[in-house]
């Protein structure tokens, strides 16, 4: 391994928090995004029905997170300079 290689080695590489990194970054997008779809229906909603949509809205958040940060990822983190 060469010098350039072992700078760019020490600039880029897997972490353990990765996942962990693109859901805090992630999250309030996908919220927003989600509970927008909702937003009408949440509305004229029930009680009932509210906790219905609730459980939908959380299900929809958690697929998204998992299309966006796969649990059995890995992350590697990027310092372009």
């Amino acid at each position: 391994m060469n010098s350039s290689e072992n700078d760019s080695n020490a600039k880029n590489g897997i972490v353990a928090d990765g996942r962990e990194r693109v859901i805090a970054l992630e999250l309030p997008r996908i919220q927003r995004e989600v509970n927008a779809r909702y937003a009408d229906r949440w509305v004229s909603a029930g009680f009932w029905q509210r906790l219905r949509l609730r459980r939908l809205i959380r299900r929809e958040i958690r697929a998204e997170l998992e299309r966006v940060a796969p649990p059995n990822g890995l992350y590697v983190v990027r310092h372009d300079h």
